[in-house]
């Protein structure tokens, strides 16, 4: 799961260099939705990996 939310990360950070502002509104908003998407789910995957650890204490 770590290797996953490490491939995420570097997706998002790609994601957000592909932001321009002088580009279509359409661009820009599947853009947004992209990263939207995936930083929800990073958010999901890194709880996940909490409660794993948790439920090994």
């Amino acid at each position: 799961m770590k290797k996953i939310l490490y491939d995420l990360k570097k997706v998002l950070n790609k994601i957000e260099k592909l932001d321009d502002p002088t580009a279509s509104f359409d661009y820009r908003d599947r853009v947004g939705e992209v990263h939207y998407f995936i930083e929800e789910s990073i958010l999901e995957i890194e709880e996940l990996i909490e409660q794993q650890g948790e439920d090994h204490t």
